[in-house]
């Protein structure tokens, strides 16, 4: 019985024997084989692009809840984890594991017209 890319003659896909980077690298960011100078410089741009994650997040969340959609905040009153905080929390989180990991950030942003 044959069946998928031998029915259609396509030649099949090869993979690597092992699940491995490209290039050998680890697969997290050794931050502690870094110069202290160049650590200590990384807080500057850190600083920088926390400030405009959470400006972006913020005005995504001010302009998406604004009264006139007439929209509610969460489920429980006091809940801190419900609406825009549960939604920044779980982006920080993201943007934490992501930077750890060296892949792009995720940001919650409205689309662009």
């Amino acid at each position: 019985l044959t069946y998928g890319s031998e029915v259609a003659g396509l030649p099949a896909l090869s993979l690597p024997a092992k699940f491995a980077t490209t290039s050998g690298r680890p697969w997290l960011v050794p931050l502690m084989e870094l110069p202290t100078w160049a650590r200590w410089g990384a807080c500057v741009p850190a600083i920088l692009a926390t400030v405009l994650l959470f400006l972006d997040q913020n005005i995504t969340a001010r302009l998406v809840n604004n009264p006139r959609y007439k929209m509610d905040k969460g489920r429980t009153k006091g809940n801190v984890l419900d609406g825009m905080h549960g939604d920044m929390f779980v982006i920080s989180l993201l943007t934490a594991a992501t930077s750890i990991v060296g892949l792009p950030w995720m940001v919650g942003a409205t689309t662009r017209s």
